[in-house]
Parts: C-alpha cells; sequence; structure tokens
C-alpha cells in the first residue's frame, strides 16, 4: 500500500508541475473534481461499518447483507451503464449519478431516524439504499472514464488514466481519515452531511467543463496482400 500510495504521489506532482504534455490545464478541473467527490464518498463509507453496527445496531449478518447488495447491484449494472454512457452524454450522466448518490447519502440518516430499534424492516431498508448506491457508482465509474478520455486526445490518455486512479486513491485515503475523524467528534449525520456537501460540490466542479463528443475511430488496419505465387524449385512428380 505505501508502494502504491508513493506512485500515486508521483503522478500528482507530476501533474501539479505541469511536465506532462498532452491535456489542458482547463482540463484539470475534472481532476479537481474527481478528487472532491472522492474524498465525499469515502467520508461517508470510511466509517460507514461503524454506523451499521453501533448507530443502526445490525447485526454481523445484517452488515453482510448491507454491502453485498451494493456489490451484486454494480455488479449487474456494469455493463448496461456502459450501453447507456455510450449513447447518451457522460458529462451529463456524471453529474446526474453524483446528485442522486448525494441524495442517497441523507436518505441513510432518515432510514436510521425512522427504524429507531433494530429490525428486518432497517436491515431491507439500508440494503436498498446501498443497493442504490452500487447503481450509481455503476454509472459513475463507466460515465467519468469515459468523460475523460474524451477530454482528452492524442498519446496523453493513458498517463490520463494514470492521474485518474491517483487522485482518486489519494481523495479515497484523506476522505477515510477525514470521515473516521470527524464521525467520532461529530457523529453520524454531521458526517454524512459532509459527505453529501463534498459530493455536490465535486458535481458543481464538472458544471463549467465544456464537452466535446469525440467520434471513435477504429485504428487502420494494414493492406492485405495477396501471397505471391511460389516457384517451382523442381520436380514435383514420383521419383
Amino acid at each position: 500500500r505505501l508502494r502504491r500510495t508513493r506512485r500515486r504521489l508521483v503522478y500528482i506532482l507530476e501533474l501539479a508541475r505541469g511536465t506532462e504534455e498532452g491535456i489542458p490545464r482547463g482540463e484539470y478541473a475534472f481532476l479537481a473534481a474527481l478528487f472532491v467527490m472522492s474524498v465525499g464518498f469515502q467520508v461517508f463509507y470510511g466509517p460507514f461499518p461503524v454506523f451499521l453496527v453501533h448507530g443502526a445496531g445490525l447485526t454481523e449478518e445484517g452488515v453482510f447483507l448491507v454491502y453485498l447488495a451494493s456489490a451484486l447491484a454494480s455488479t449487474a449494472l456494469f455493463y448496461h451503464s456502459g450501453l447507456v454512457v455510450e449513447v447518451t452524454n457522460p458529462k451529463g450522466v456524471f453529474i446526474g449519478s453524483l446528485l442522486i448518490r448525494a441524495l442517497l447519502l441523507v436518505g441513510f440518516l432518515e432510514v436510521a431516524r425512522v427504524f429507531t430499534d433494530p429490525s428486518w424492516q432497517l436491515t431491507a431498508s439500508l440494503a436498498g439504499l446501498n443497493a442504490a448506491m452500487g447503481i450509481t457508482w455503476a454509472f459513475l465509474s463507466t460515465a467519468s472514464t469515459l468523460f475523460l478520455l474524451r477530454l482528452v486526445r492524442g498519446p496523453a490518455r493513458g498517463k490520463a488514466l494514470g492521474w485518474y486512479n491517483a487522485i482518486a486513491g489519494m481523495g479515497g485515503l484523506a476522505g477515510t481519515l477525514l470521515g473516521g475523524a470527524f464521525y467520532v467528534l461529530y457523529g453520524s449525520m454531521n458526517t454524512f452531511l459532509l459527505a453529501m456537501a463534498a459530493v455536490v460540490a465535486g458535481a458543481l466542479i464538472l458544471v463549467p467543463i465544456a464537452y466535446r463528443p469525440v467520434p471513435f475511430q477504429p485504428p487502420a488496419l494494414p493492406p492485405i496482400r495477396a501471397p505471391s505465387p511460389r516457384k517451382a524449385t523442381g520436380s514435383t512428380g514420383p521419383p
């Protein structure tokens, strides 16, 4: 993990110095939004297990079901989300998914307020909300990647994907630390509201970025040449 964190820091330092070519500085707003929203995600998900056990009173089996619901929902929707994003505007899908996810964060607090005692209804409601979070993640991941690839042109796309992973990872690390500390100091409600604010801020940073659709062009293939006729080198009959 330390080695991976170091590699991410190297990417971010290169980005800050502007030593990489191929990405206009105006498009760095995307990476800023990515960092902010990654912080928001982990401000929520960092202390989320503690909230499920101590705040909602779920059993170990209940916590497992809540996480399983998210994993199943996102896995089932990844392929279909890619189809939707490909034929629509990835920027719009990206921002819309972020705003829906921000509303879902508040939904967790509302469910915990309504169901004050541990029950199967509480477990089912939290599992349903986390499944919806998984659905938004399926659309977020595909839309954000395609949006970035259409913002960046040429050979810099490989580096851009490296920056994407580096900044998302560092934002997640910062969000986990911030979310844990905030949860201990201020409780679940303020922590989840902070997470929602960060996700909305990430969406707002994306709004001014111009979206320029780039049609897909398959790589040119070399021409197919007909095989040259072989020259006879000797008798082909029986000896």
